[in-house]
């Protein structure tokens, strides 16, 4: 009997000996974890809202070994993910133990990114997972920013307010103050006509801005002039204005004392003021002084007194306003001013406070006051002998005849 022995040769063409996968050991890399800025060890990833980004997730066994095909179970979820903001996402598996997630976040702030694998009959967080992610506001767009309007009424010569925010295209609000990078204006663009001339004073004090919290303003201002005002926000860059830009509004007159008012304000604002003026006006030609301006009047018969109502800033007032008070008394230098008497109450204007008895101009302060002595004590007004009858003829708008 003769035995023939026979060699077996196994040739194994892959060493490697794959075992089950392991979360722990599988990591993920990339711009939409890594820390920031670039080489940091720690902190979180950031990320531009509504800009793509992403990572790349290696997959490894226990041996520490890339896996060598794809289908690996796995998840990205994104804390401050939301489909309703146009937040997208997509996966790809490269078939080799890799693969690559793509994310866009719009919603700003700090979040996380939780990257999980199927393994060992559970979900699992890799190495590292979760990952903070910080999402920072993009640039500043005028379709997003808004004009959001006036915080009360406008009245002339009472404190109000504008709003407006600026917002990237995601809507969010910027993590750092925006007021180099927007322009504002106030602008009076309709005063009211000329119909009645004497107005002064200025049309707007010049206005404050309070930004809080960031991107969202506050323009405090008070309008003096009355009419159509025109309230304008330009992004510096691309000059371009936000929505609601201009916003025009209408600036009336202040009518009454303001109940509810968290800034100072004048008192003098509100109805006639000092700017109302007045002429007298006989109703009968005066011998000697016909057809000639005068304050004259014939004794016994009637004159008129037209008084024209305006506000602080000689602008006309479009209500009524029972709020003048006349008085006659002889002349007589010797005699003592009534309390009550305010040359200014006529004129503010040099020209006309020179033809008023016992008033002179002042210069100095831009003011018609009276020259004779004023009492320490109350000198009530007293008609001239003989009495001098007053009464309302007729109201015209700011013409008021008596």
């Amino acid at each position: 009997t003769t035995t023939t022995s026979t060699n077996v040769c196994i040739i194994v063409h892959d060493p490697q000996v794959y075992d089950t996968l392991s979360a722990n050991l599988s990591t993920a890399s990339g711009s939409g974890v890594d820390p920031f800025p670039p080489g940091a060890r720690h902190g979180p990833a950031r990320v531009i809202a509504g800009h793509r980004a992403s990572l790349d997730v290696i997959v490894r066994d226990t041996y520490e070994v890339q896996y060598f095909e794809g289908g690996a179970h796995m998840r990205v979820r994104i804390g401050a993910f939301n489909e309703t903001l146009g937040d997208l996402s997509t996966s790809k598996d490269h078939e080799d133990g890799s693969y690559t997630f793509t994310y866009q976040v719009c919603r700003a702030g700090l979040t996380t990114i939780v990257v999980e694998l199927f393994t060992g009959g559970e979900w699992r967080h890799i190495k590292g997972s979760p990952f903070l992610l910080e999402v920072v506001p993009d640039y500043l767009v005028p379709a997003k920013s808004a004009v959001l309007g006036l915080g009360a009424d406008a009245r002339s010569g009472l404190p109000t307010s504008a709003k407006f925010d600026l917002r990237d295209h995601c809507g969010n609000l910027p993590f750092a103050s925006a007021g180099q990078l927007v322009t504002f204006a106030l602008t009076n663009v309709a005063p009211p006509g000329p119909e009645f001339p004497g107005a002064t004073g200025p049309e707007l004090e010049p206005p404050d801005a309070l930004e809080e919290p960031f991107g969202v303003f506050t323009v405090f201002f008070t309008p003096m002039r009355r009419g159509l005002y025109e309230f304008e926000v330009k992004l510096n860059k691309g000059g371009m204005q936000i929505t609601g830009s201009p916003l025009y509004f209408e600036v009336t007159a202040a009518g009454a004392v303001p109940t509810e008012l968290g800034a100072p304000w004048l008192l003098g604002v509100v109805g006639a003021s000092a700017g109302s003026t007045f002429e007298l006006r006989p109703l009968e030609p005066i011998p000697g002084l016909a057809g000639e301006p005068t304050f004259g009047a014939v004794a016994g018969r009637e004159s008129e007194v037209h008084i024209f109502a305006r506000d602080m800033w000689g602008d006309p007032l479009d209500f009524r306003n029972d709020t003048f008070l006349l008085g006659f008394w002889r002349e007589d230098p010797a005699a003592l001013c009534p309390t009550t008497w305010r040359c200014v109450a006529f004129s503010a204007s040099a020209e006309d406070c020179g033809r008023i008895p016992r008033c002179r101009f002042d210069h100095d302060n831009s003011e018609c006051r009276p020259v004779c002595p004023t009492p320490e004590e109350p000198v009530p007004f007293t008609l001239a002998d003989p009495a001098v009858t007053v009464r309302v003829i007729a109201v015209h708008g700011p013409l008021y005849i008596y």
